[in-house]
C-alpha cells in the first residue's frame, strides 16, 4: 500500500506490520495492530479497516464481522497454532471451487455502496437459490452490474483518498513513485483534474510495476 498511497507511506501505524509479517510477531506488535481495528460489537476502537459502512458518507468505517474480530482477538492473545512454514509454494491444481475462492477472497465486500464488483441490489434485493448462489431465473442480463458507474472512469476518478469518497489504492493509486526517481507524487498530477478529464485522458496515466525491490510508476504519457 505504501507504494500507491502517501497516507500509508506517512502513517507510523503501518510500520508495525513489518514486525509481524512473517508470523507470529511479538505480543506487543499483535496488540498494536488489533487496537487499530473498529469493534463491531459496540463501535469502539480505531478506524481500520478503512472501508465505508452503510452510514456512507458519514465517517464511520465498515468494521470486521464479529467472527473476524473474534479471530483477530484470539490472534492478539496468542491463542493460535503457529504453523506458518514460510513457504511461498502455490498449488498448481486448479479447481472450479479454487477459482471461485481466489476471486471472492479479493472482493471489497462490505455494504456494496457501490462495491467494485456490484451494487447493494446484490445484497438487499436479489433472491438466492442457495447460499452464495443467485437465482438466475429472477435476473436479466446486466442486472448484477447495472449500478456501476457509466462511464466507469467517472467513479474511478472519485475513488481517491483526497476526495474522501472512497479509498481503493490497490485498484486506483493515489500517490506513486516515478520510475525516474524523486519523492512520491499524485498519480493523476497534471493530467486529470475532474471527471471529464479521467474519461478522456485515463489512458495517459502510468502503470505501477515492480522494479527490483520497489513499485514504481512507468509508461506515463507524456
Amino acid at each position: 500500500m505504501k507504494w500507491v498511497s502517501g497516507m500509508v507511506t506517512n502513517a507510523d501505524a503501518h510500520t508495525t506490520l513489518g514486525a509481524v509479517i512473517p508470523p507470529p510477531g511479538s505480543p506487543s506488535a499483535r496488540t498494536a495492530i488489533f487496537e487499530r481495528l473498529r469493534n463491531p460489537n459496540d463501535g469502539s476502537g480505531e478506524d481500520m479497516p478503512m472501508v465505508h459502512s452503510d452510514n456512507y458518507p458519514a465517517p464511520d468505517n465498515q468494521p470486521l464481522t464479529k467472527i473476524q474480530y473474534s479471530i483477530m482477538q484470539k490472534w492478539k492473545d496468542g491463542n493460535f497454532v503457529n504453523d506458518w512454514s514460510r513457504s511461498t509454494a502455490v498449488s498448481k491444481h486448479i479447481t472450479p471451487q479454487g477459482l471461485d475462492r481466489a476471486g471472492l477472497e479479493s472482493c471489497v465486500g462490505g455494504p456494496f455502496y457501490p462495491g467494485i464488483e456490484a451494487g447493494w441490489l446484490l445484497r438487499d434485493t436479489y433472491t438466492y437459490s442457495e447460499p452464495f448462489r443467485l437465482d438466475s431465473t429472477s435476473l436479466e442480463p446486466g442486472d448484477i452490474t447495472k449500478q456501476m458507474a457509466v462511464p466507469w472512469q467517472a467513479d474511478f476518478n472519485d475513488c481517491e483518498q483526497d476526495g474522501e469518497l472512497a479509498w481503493w489504492p490497490a485498484q486506483r493509486p493515489d500517490d506513486v513513485f516515478p520510475e525516474s526517481g524523486g519523492p512520491q507524487v499524485p498519480w493523476t498530477r497534471n493530467i486529470v483534474h475532474r471527471m471529464s478529464g479521467m474519461v478522456k485522458k485515463w489512458y495517459m496515466l502510468g502503470f505501477i510495476v515492480k522494479k527490483g525491490s520497489r513499485y514504481v510508476e512507468t509508461e506515463r504519457q507524456p
